[in-house]
């Protein structure tokens, strides 16, 4: 939607000191850089409020969005290969698709306060905006990217370090109900060649915060229902039931 474009990130008083660290010193650099050029001059103060991207095209966060998520994986994946020496690299591969997806950035977003910084069109705010995953994790890897491109990249590792140490655990500690819908998938295959089936058989809640009801079918036979605030969540409630279940998995 076209209020989505004009979002903006502020800095306000009270917020994560890190993350207003991190904000105020993208503030500093004025954008000088010539790699960086599209938003030189673009800065505005009222108050205490600090705009940063406020005249940026939704193609140009776009651009810093493609360069910070490949930053968000390399961060990650370092971190991975020191923690885990273990690990094979399909189980790392797994690991980290977990990590940068938006669901898991949604949750640092939230947990940083970054959502409550976004400044979007009222509609699109009303309509449940800022409570979306893809919105919230977009934001999060243009961030990266930007103080990235600053030169700043120690500055950058050392957050991403401290910000995913207690998802990398949580992860790891409980792969097997993130990693569900694989482990019923393999089951399903094992028994007749066939994948499991997801099918929504409800939207409930309002516009702006739906909740997605979802079966998941085998050789005809439901074999768990769930819900969550996206289908993909819902899948993988009723992928981890249904392997509880069959055996598969222990709760």
């Amino acid at each position: 939607p076209e209020d989505y474009s004009s979002m903006v990130l502020s800095v306000r008083p009270g917020m994560n000191k890190s993350m207003k660290s991190v904000i105020e010193r993208l503030v500093e650099m004025q954008y000088e850089r010539n790699d960086i050029e599209f938003t030189r001059g673009k800065f505005r103060v009222k108050g205490d409020v600090i705009d940063i991207f406020p005249a940026a095209s939704s193609e140009e966060l776009i651009r810093l969005e493609f360069f910070g998520d490949a930053v968000l994986k390399l961060a990650v994946s370092k971190k991975l290969l020191i923690k885990y020496k273990d690990l094979h690299e399909g189980d790392l591969t797994k690991i980290r698709a977990i990590l940068v997806s938006d669901a898991t950035l949604f949750k640092i977003v939230e947990k940083l306060g970054i959502n409550k910084l976004i400044i979007m069109g009222k509609n699109a705010d009303k309509t449940g905006g800022r409570k979306l995953q893809s919105i919230n994790a977009c934001t999060f890897e243009a961030l990266l990217g930007a103080f990235y491109l600053d030169g700043s990249e120690k500055e950058i590792y050392e957050f991403l370090d401290n910000v995913f140490e207690e998802n990398i655990t949580d992860v790891k500690e409980h792969f097997a109900v993130y990693n569900a819908k694989e482990v019923l998938q393999e089951y399903t295959q094992a028994q007749d060649g066939t994948q499991p089936v997801y099918k929504l058989i409800e939207t409930k809640g309002p516009d702006h915060a739906p909740v997605f009801v979802m079966n998941v079918i085998f050789q005809n036979r439901i074999l768990a229902t769930a819900e969550g605030k996206s289908k993909k969540a819902a899948e993988q409630k009723c992928a981890y039931e249904a392997c509880v279940k069959l055996g598969v998995i222990n709760e």
